[in-house]
């Protein structure tokens, strides 16, 4: 089984880093999550508080 992992390293910017850290919420409450896969190996993510 194929297991891939991606995390933020880098909090300010958008990138998604594989084996990378755990995305840090710091708001309790509903969350939108995108993520963009369109880039091959410049994936990012946008978080909206609902």
């Amino acid at each position: 089984m194929l297991n891939i992992n991606y995390g933020d390293n880098k909090p300010g910017d958008p990138f998604l880093n594989r084996d990378g850290g755990n995305i840090n919420i710091t708001d309790a409450g509903t969350y939108e999550v995108t993520l963009n896969l369109s880039i091959a190996g410049n994936y990012s993510y946008t978080l909206k508080k609902k």
